[in-house]
């Protein structure tokens, strides 16, 4: 369903809004998921509720045990707001970790948070390529700040995208073509970092289905944890391609 044309900003600005507020430190009922109203019906927002979920549970964790939120500063021209980076979150092992080293008394296990906390602040600084990002540790309440500034963004593109011509299934289809063969293809949107999606194919020109929106783009060999090129970034449906230095 959706806004009215001349309400998008608007309409987008609420919605990410309301996607990021069970981050907040002061929600009185974290447990609750997002949940839509009649207007949202039918927008593509599988992957905006997963990377939601995903906060929520890693605001709480770090809130927890007193850390800071890792972040890279992209080299994008399009925008240069810190991009909050995924521990892992998406996935259940993690969650399960993290609650259970959580569960019982600090001092003891404050090493192995630390230990958790510093594997995964490595995976994250290993994602960036070249020089395209700085990466960064930033306060809890700043990350969320700027997940909603991306997610309105991002959300901004899909909306109109949807008003215009909505995306046909399986998705939009868009290549990239890398200098190495062989490499598997992540994406991530300009909102998330994280290393959830990747293309099937394993070839210098990697080709799938994508939902609109706005994404960077990495890639690696198989079992290795991609490098994202995060000085550019891909609007969908306008591009269609990206050319990876890699």
């Amino acid at each position: 369903m959706g806004p009215l044309r001349g309400d998008l900003d608007d309409y987008a600005a609420d919605l990410a809004e309301r996607f990021v507020q069970p981050a907040r430190e002061d929600f009185q009922q974290r447990e609750v998921v997002v949940r839509l109203r009649v207007e949202d019906e039918g927008l593509p927002l599988q992957d905006v509720h997963l990377a939601s979920e995903a906060l929520r549970e890693q605001c709480q964790f770090l809130r927890v045990n007193w850390l800071k939120f890792p972040c890279v500063v992209p080299s994008d021209n399009r925008d240069q707001t810190p991009l909050p980076v995924s521990l892992g979150f998406e996935e259940y092992a993690v969650k399960s970790m993290a609650k259970d080293l959580t569960a019982g008394l600090p001092g003891l296990l404050r090493p192995l948070v630390m230990r958790f906390q510093s594997r995964g602040m490595e995976f994250a600084s290993r994602g960036i390529w070249s020089r395209s990002a700085e990466f960064v540790q930033v306060e809890i309440g700043e990350a969320i700040t700027f997940f909603q500034s991306r997610l309105t963004a991002f959300l901004r593109t899909r909306l109109q995208a949807n008003l215009s011509t909505p995306s046909p299934s399986p998705g939009l289809k868009f290549t990239v073509e890398t200098d190495t063969d062989r490499l598997r293809v992540s994406y991530a949107p300009i909102f998330w970092k994280s290393n959830q999606r990747v293309m099937n194919q394993l070839s210098r020109v990697a080709t799938d289905y994508l939902t609109s929106g706005q994404y960077y783009f990495g890639a690696a060999p198989p079992g290795q944890t991609p490098q994202f090129d995060f000085s550019a970034s891909y609007v969908l449906p306008s591009d269609s391609y990206a050319k990876l230095a890699m």
